[in-house]
């Protein structure tokens, strides 16, 4: 099926690419992001991001998120960083010339 003309599938498409950060912290220390995380298909809410278990704590563009995380929206040049169990201060990052 499609949905506002791009198709819904487990594949990337051209027609729509962005390109936003997400760092995910457990108790502090940096998780490893595998690549293709927006089809990634693992489990985000209020209690548990990827392998790590406990309270989420949301960042988007170094501003605390309220809500259920998993219902944040990716956008272009968007930095979402989510910190479990331990809250670790919105850290910067830089996007590469030409993203």
């Amino acid at each position: 099926s499609t949905i506002n003309g791009i198709p819904c599938d487990l594949g990337e498409r051209l027609a729509f690419h962005i390109h936003a950060h997400v760092a995910i912290y457990a108790n502090g220390q940096p998780l490893t992001i595998p690549y293709g995380i927006g089809i990634w298909g693992q489990p985000l809410s209020s209690s548990q991001a990827a392998s790590a278990t406990g309270p989420v704590i949301a960042y988007v563009n170094g501003e605390l998120s309220s809500g259920d995380p998993s219902q944040i929206t990716l956008r272009a040049h968007e930095l979402i960083q989510l910190d479990v169990g331990d809250e670790t201060p919105p850290q910067p990052f830089t996007f590469p010339p030409g993203l």
